[in-house]
């Protein structure tokens, strides 16, 4: 058996160590895209909402959020 923690929304979590991971930029993720600044702020047809991507969106960045 695997404990697995779910976080209510409104609860903060505090990283022991930085957390790196690849983001896939499809439509679900933009607004976290846009705010780390990895897409132009404007939605001037970088992404296609059901699937659509540009070659631009099927790179998967790795994003690291820094212990806290």
């Amino acid at each position: 058996m695997v404990n697995f923690y779910i976080p209510a929304c409104g609860d903060r979590l505090i990283l022991e160590k930085d957390w790196e991971f690849d983001l896939y930029l499809e439509y679900r993720n933009t607004d976290f895209a846009k705010a780390l600044d990895l897409l132009p702020k404007d939605d001037s047809g970088h992404y296609e909402k059901g699937g659509g991507y540009s070659a631009m969106l099927l790179k998967r960045p790795t994003v690291t959020f820094p212990k806290r």
